[in-house]
């Protein structure tokens, strides 16, 4: 891959991040539930991702029976998003992003236990020092009066990463052969229809603005970011796109600040700092050296 085509990928993985990033704003201004602003994430984004698919003849792929497991991870689809939503209610983009950004840290050290996969010391300093940054991130002051109320979003947010960490270790089970698009179809229209229960007792009686919002959703974080993301993911390295990834989080969070203006503390800063350096550290390895070649 050439420089030039590889700085083009990079930066259509660092606008897919940004694109997964805005959720969170856009729940908030829209002032609706969790569950709502998922299901219309999930489902406008879901159609769009099928009319592409119908505009480009992918749409055949989708004949093909899907793998129980991609049923199973538009399950924890649902469940990360409507969580990670919830969770804004009750506490700050911050401690919401970095406490769903647990995930790969937490799948990392399941996948030891579950999938048989190696554990090395790399690995466990890696986890280590993301859970040390994430107990900076949730620092709260001592005059804080809604201590309370962070910590239920804390919770929610917490619920979330753990699906978020399923989702992460099912998708490694699920063969190679599925194309993304198809399993990204399956597991919105999954998920969609996980959501679309908790409706029923809903008012969707939205304003021309409300909609306005959920077709946003629908579209940014829910098709672009999802499609930019499988693009990327197609012609940049393992470890490059992972890298790249962790603009989403940031991103997430420079907007709570621009947009609602939340303090950032220091050490919370900090904190949000190492998380995200660790956890790129994890897939960024460094290769062992290889074994001089001795002569007689």
């Amino acid at each position: 891959m050439s420089n030039q085509t590889s700085s083009k990928m990079i930066a259509v993985a660092a606008v897919a991040a940004v694109s997964m990033g805005t959720i969170g704003v856009i729940s908030r201004l829209s002032q609706l539930d969790a569950a709502t602003v998922t299901f219309f994430r999930l489902a406008i984004g879901g159609a769009l991702l099928l009319l592409l698919m119908l505009l480009t003849g992918q749409a055949r792929q989708l004949k093909t029976k899907p793998h129980p497991l991609m049923l199973l991870n538009g399950v924890m689809l649902a469940g990360f998003m409507t969580l990670f939503i919830a969770s804004l209610n009750y506490t700050t983009m911050l401690i919401a992003v970095m406490a769903l950004y647990l995930a790969p840290a937490v799948a990392t050290v399941a996948a030891h236990f579950i999938l048989s996969e190696k554990l090395t010391r790399y690995s466990v300093l890696s986890v280590a020092t993301v859970l040390f940054g994430f107990m900076l991130v949730i620092y709260q002051p001592e005059q804080s009066s809604d201590t309370q109320a962070s910590w239920q979003g804390l919770a929610l947010a917490l619920g979330g990463m753990l699906c978020y960490a399923s989702f992460i270790l099912i998708n490694r089970k699920i063969p190679n052969h599925y194309p993304e698009f198809s399993k990204c179809s399956w597991q919105f229209l999954v998920g969609a229809l996980c959501v679309l229960p908790l409706l029923f007792n809903v008012d969707l009686s939205l304003t021309a603005e409300q909609w306005c919002w959920m077709l946003l959703a629908g579209f940014l974080p829910g098709f672009m970011g999802i499609v930019l993301a499988v693009y990327a993911i197609k012609h940049l390295p393992a470890a490059t796109y992972s890298t790249v990834s962790y603009v989403e989080p940031i991103s997430a969070v420079l907007l709570g600040w621009i947009v609602f203006a939340e303090a950032l503390e220091p050490i919370q800063i900090l904190g949000c700092a190492i998380i995200i350096v660790a956890s790129v550290a994890q897939g960024v390895r460094p290769k062992k050296p290889k074994a001089a070649l001795t002569t007689n």
